[in-house]
């Protein structure tokens, strides 16, 4: 067996141990709802009944096995494109245009166009049966298609200037394309960043500032003692779509803003939202926007170090059976198999995540002097939205980046606890 060969085998076998890993994982963490279907947490007592427990493993269940299939059927679609001949037919295709900018973008395009057609169906179903059937989803086919429309209008937009940019780069830069690609994806990622609340979020939402007065004056308070200036404290009409309940803080410098959802405001107190609003004015406080971004540039420079070096490689095409080089394919590749480097890296990267939430759980004392508050609103989140309350500590580490939420109660208590003795 030749070296590609034996290469191409190999990657093949990493694929289906990483899916089956997954898979197996959602399994094992299912299996353990079920068997903790009675243990109800104490933090959660007189809160959520078995009747509540039944619905909650019910929901992770059905989420569970359309993932599970999801998975399996972009994984084999994934193997068939690569080596069953796919990729040969979509490179050659996409070579049709002589242009060379042209036919990359042709190239990202079909490859994009296979896996979001892929993606509707399971789309569609979790939208109108499982999110129906457990009364959160609010939306008419109509307007999610109008929604469905719109992201991809603007994935179109956003990916075609960005492809375009790095594709010209890998033509014209020479060696270290890599790097300026690297750099110009930093560069647009603060600019995506800067925009999304005023430019795109809008496209989808309508948001409308605060007009609860002692809301108002608590949320501001908290921005004081935080050190954040915001421009503005809105609410948003999430309920038209789903009752599930959120807030947060987006943009950067003026774009800079909160966001309530309006079945967070019609489902807590005003005592409960500030708390959730300090929680998110903790990530701030602690600059952890500023420290994730960094962490995500280290990642991103990895990647495209390792694309610098293979994707000129003849013996990299040649391990996926890719009868002809060119950039386009290269990247597409790349980030193929950069899944089972992602598969052993995301736990870390979930780690850290899961360490700047229980800092932002922190802050919320620092900021209100009491975490009830925000401790009633965890339970009211969690039961609103069918969270699992008892998953399995090993699916946590692979998927959570949020601490489970029975664990930062019981944190928050212990904190309390602690100042005022």
């Amino acid at each position: 067996m030749e070296t590609a060969d034996l290469c191409r085998l190999l990657f093949i076998l990493i694929l289906l141990a990483l899916a089956t890993t997954k898979i197996s994982l959602n399994l094992v963490n299912l299996r353990h709802v079920r068997k903790n279907l009675r243990s109800i947490p104490e933090e959660f007592r007189n809160k959520v009944d078995e009747e509540d427990m039944v619905r909650i493993l019910n929901y992770s269940s059905a989420g569970t096995k359309v993932e599970n299939v999801q998975f399996a059927v972009f994984n084999g679609l994934l193997i068939l494109l690569i080596f069953g001949g796919g990729l040969n037919l979509l490179i050659t295709k996409a070579g049709h245009f002589s242009n060379y900018l042209l036919s990359g973008l042709t190239f990202f395009a079909l490859t994009g166009a296979i896996f979001w057609l892929i993606s509707i169906p399971f789309e569609i179903f979790t939208t109108f049966h499982i999110e129906k059937v457990f009364g959160f989803n609010k939306q008419t086919f109509s307007s999610w298609l109008k929604d469905l429309f719109k992201s991809l209008l603007i994935t179109v937009i956003i990916g075609g200037i960005l492809g375009s940019l790095i594709l010209t780069l890998i033509e014209k830069s020479g060696t270290y394309w890599w790097l300026y690609s690297w750099a110009l994806l930093l560069i647009f990622g603060i600019v995506l960043t800067s925009l999304y609340p005023i430019l795109i979020a809008p496209l989808f939402n309508k948001f409308t500032p605060l007009d609860n007065d002692d809301l108002l004056n608590r949320i501001k308070t908290i921005g004081k003692k935080s050190g954040i200036e915001v421009e503005g404290i809105f609410k948003m009409d999430a309920g038209r779509r789903s009752s599930h309940t959120n807030a947060y803080f987006t943009g950067l410098g003026k774009s800079k803003r909160i966001v309530l959802f309006d079945t967070l405001l019609e489902s807590m107190d005003n005592e409960e939202i500030a708390s959730v609003t300090a929680h998110e004015a903790g990530h701030w406080k602690r600059k952890h926007l500023l420290k994730s971004m960094f962490v995500s540039a280290l990642y991103s420079f990895a990647w495209f170090f390792a694309a610098g070096k293979l994707i000129d490689s003849n013996f990299f095409y040649e391990i996926f059976s890719v009868s002809r080089k060119i950039p386009a394919a290269g990247l597409f590749l790349m980030g193929i198999i950069w899944e089972p480097v992602n598969f052993f890296i995301n736990p870390f990267l979930l780690a850290y995540s899961r360490r700047n939430e229980r800092e932002a759980d922190n802050a919320v004392m620092e900021l209100t002097s009491e975490t009830k508050p925000f401790r009633e609103a965890l339970v009211k989140l969690t039961k609103e939205n069918l969270a699992n309350l008892n998953p399995h500590p090993a699916y946590v580490i692979f998927n959570y980046s949020h601490p489970p939420v029975t664990e930062r109660i019981r944190r928050l208590r212990t904190i309390e606890a602690r100042k005022n003795n």
